[in-house]
């Protein structure tokens, strides 16, 4: 059955609406911070859809900045992951020493378990999906590798960027996770079928924009508390 409910900060008076939607974001999604660039009139609208597994959300809100901070993470045990589309406005998703600009029609992936920052100056709607980290994974080997990386609905994910992003990879830890991996999946019983390299190859070019990629994600989500105005 189709559970939806529509949250706003019309619900409270003007001066409660800032920390009304602090709440709010912090039940929809997980333990997050709050910042307000602007003075003045604030207000905010998620309409929230599950069904089955699956976690939709669409955000209308004012300029503002969203932190997952170390505190706020030791604080909740949820291990998700997050893919946010920007539907108007403008939008910035920073993890991992990257920034994925978003424009209309442009998503990025970005994980709950480690720091992260949303930085909107305007107005802005967003579609978020929520996706269960072991979910995410049986389909996408190493995503915590694709975070804060642009796909964009013309052209996919920055290729300059992204090769960058490679040359640190194959130096760094996740690298030596994914030889450990293979080296794993050869030594598995004969008769499995695992292509040996597999894992290396899609975690150093892992293409997004592909449009197989849609088809792996999984429509599952994790079951959040929600606030009801």
């Amino acid at each position: 059955m189709l559970d939806s409910q529509i949250y706003t900060t019309d619900s409270v008076s003007a001066r409660e609406r800032r920390a009304f939607w602090r709440d709010l974001i912090c039940d929809v999604y997980v333990e997050l911070e709050c910042e307000y660039p602007r003075e003045g009139e604030f207000s905010g609208q998620i309409h929230f859809q599950s069904l089955a597994d699956l976690e939709l959300s669409r955000v209308r809100t004012d300029a503002q900045d969203v932190l997952r901070t170390k505190s706020r993470i030791s604080r909740s045990s949820q291990q998700d992951f997050l893919i946010s589309l920007q539907t108007a406005g403008f939008g910035i998703v920073e993890q991992d020493g990257r920034e994925a600009h978003l424009r209309p029609g442009d998503f990025a992936l970005y994980d709950t378990t480690r720091p992260y920052r949303l930085r909107f100056g305007e107005r802005f709607e967003q579609l978020v999906v929520k996706l269960r980290r072991q979910d995410l994974k049986r389909r996408l080997p190493l995503p915590e590798t694709l975070t804060a990386l642009r796909v964009g609905g013309d052209r996919g994910i920055d290729v300059r960027r992204r090769f960058r992003d490679r040359r640190k990879l194959a130096r760094g830890p996740l690298a030596r996770r994914a030889a450990r991996e293979v080296r794993r999946r050869r030594e598995l019983p004969v008769g499995v079928s695992v292509r040996p390299g597999l894992v290396v190859r899609q975690h150093q070019s892992a293409d997004l924009s592909h449009p197989g990629f849609r088809q792996r994600l999984p429509a599952v989500g994790a079951g959040a508390r929600r606030h009801r105005a």
